[in-house]
């Protein structure tokens, strides 16, 4: 909750995947920037790590490519 007091939340591999759905959602553009772009840096690490990408829309893939 502290985020919607104008603090950003923290990400990690863990979380990212549904801050990025919720930020998505609610239609939060510095959020979903703020996501894929750590996606797209932390690529390699994130494979590790089990997690269902499916729920993540179109747009926010090619954000990721890019």
């Amino acid at each position: 909750m502290k985020y919607i007091k104008s603090e950003k939340p923290v990400i990690t591999i863990n979380n990212v995947v549904p801050i990025l759905i919720s930020a998505d959602f609610l239609k939060m553009e510095w959020l979903i920037v703020e996501c894929t772009t750590f996606i797209a840096h932390n690529l390699y690490d994130m494979v590790k790590v089990p997690l269902d990408m499916s729920n993540i829309s179109p747009e926010s893939m090619k954000l990721i490519s890019n």
